[in-house]
């Protein structure tokens, strides 16, 4: 393990380790290279943890400890041993887990990060599934009920990653209910902290959406529909384009374009799809970009048709940034957008929905899809504002729980203290 340092001056309060598993960059690792930003300007001393990749130097905030850990074994084929002798030589009080999922790690992850801090909390960005019913089969021509033994499996193998966390931080109302629900994690750990935009950053700016046009090879005069993110499957941008491709059918539509900003998986078979719709030369894949804020402000209509989402940062970016937005009604959006003055939403893998909705933007009066970016940037900054919300997460972490409640959070179930007999708990 290597440390990289960038220096920082001011009181040192808390050493605490943000902990990543890297497959990707997207919103999950941005969201945590912010806290950590926000933790180190409240005077902690503040490392990262990535496991399996690295940050990008552009957002590694000045005064966080970056820390390589080469892993021999896949994350979730490490054992309690190797987790443990790992997070020793991670000094600190506090470990912090950001969880793309409620599978991302593993329960002996937990159980030696919990070991090795005294205060162990884990941060939940991704909306789950939730779970399927119950199976109905009956068996020996129906006189004995089928079991279920897959649902109580998969219900127990994610509740069991709420048994170490002191709290577990949730994005989105949508997270929580479904982790208390479904998955039966004790509410008295669970608490939602919406994620955010940072309005002097994320702006309305003449300047830089001309520039950005220019970039992009864009006339000023064209309507751009626009998504930035991740490019994979879930994203479900396929839909985005289909809907171009409808519109761009119609002689009065010739003015529109699509821009496509970010990289991923999906990227190769999203240019295959453009070229196979004819719609190649009206889409811009601008590619990766580490200053989003000017892509978002070259936009008219952001979109967001996912699947699935737990509270995406790039919709309160691109709402701050006062583009007209349509999303799907999944996870958290709707907590967002939860009116129709400030946004649009669109039932998820619907693609006439998406089409109509896109539509109806398109044809709206320059004028009025401005007042709605208005609104929505106004709606952001008052109840999703980033600083806000990173504070509320670092008074969390500061402040820990009441000793009643602490004390009641450390009594783990007694089939997880046996894995761990023999280890003594800090708290």
């Amino acid at each position: 393990m290597r440390f990289h340092v960038k220096p920082v001056t001011g009181p040192k309060q808390l050493g605490i380790t943000l902990i990543t598993v890297m497959r990707s960059f997207g919103g999950a690792e941005a969201h945590t290279a912010k806290l950590a930003r926000a933790l180190i300007g409240r005077g902690h001393r503040v490392r990262m943890l990535a496991l399996g990749g690295r940050y990008p130097t552009w957002i590694v905030p000045d005064g966080l400890e970056t820390m390589d850990a080469s892993l021999r074994k896949p994350v979730e084929a490490m054992s309690f041993r190797e987790w443990r002798d790992l997070l020793r030589r991670v000094p600190g009080e506090v470990g912090v887990l950001a969880k793309g999922g409620v599978h991302v790690g593993s329960l002996k992850l937990d159980l030696a990060a919990r070991n090795r801090f005294r205060r162990y909390y884990t941060i939940e960005h991704s909306n789950l599934d939730a779970l399927p019913r119950k199976a109905s089969r009956r068996h020996f021509g129906g006189l004995v009920p089928g079991l279920g033994l897959g649902w109580y499996r998969a219900q127990w193998e994610g509740r069991i990653r709420s048994f170490a966390p002191h709290r577990v931080i949730c994005v989105s109302d949508a997270v929580q209910n479904v982790l208390q629900s479904d998955y039966r994690f004790p509410s008295r750990k669970l608490v939602t902290v919406h994620n955010g935009a940072d309005p002097t950053r994320f702006r309305p700016d003449p300047e830089l959406r001309a520039a950005c046009r220019r970039a992009w090879g864009v006339p000023e005069d064209c309507l751009l529909l626009g998504t930035l993110g991740r490019l994979s499957a879930e994203k479900r941008l396929h839909l985005a384009m289909e809907a171009l491709g409808r519109l761009r059918t119609r002689s009065a539509q010739k003015h529109l374009r699509l821009a496509i900003v970010g990289d991923g998986l999906e990227e190769q078979a999203l240019h295959a799809l453009a070229r196979r719709m004819g719609v190649h030369d009206a889409v811009v894949f601008a590619g990766f970009t580490s200053r989003p804020w000017e892509a978002l402000c070259a936009l008219d209509i952001f979109l967001m048709p996912s699947s699935t989402e737990g509270l995406p940062l790039a919709l309160c970016e691109a709402m701050a940034c006062g583009c007209c937005c349509i999303a799907s009604d999944v996870g958290g959006i709707p907590e967002v957008i939860a009116d129709s003055r400030v946004g649009t939403l669109v039932p998820a893998g619907d693609p006439q929905a998406l089409f109509d909705a896109v539509e109806r933007a398109v044809e709206m009066p320059r004028e009025e899809r401005l007042g709605m970016g208005a609104r929505a940037r106004a709606h952001v900054t008052a109840e999703f504002n980033e600083k806000t919300q990173l504070d509320r997460i670092a008074a969390i972490i500061e402040g820990g729980l009441s000793r009643g409640t602490l004390a009641e959070s450390l009594r783990l179930p007694k089939s997880v203290r046996l894995q761990t007999s023999g280890q003594r708990k800090s708290a």
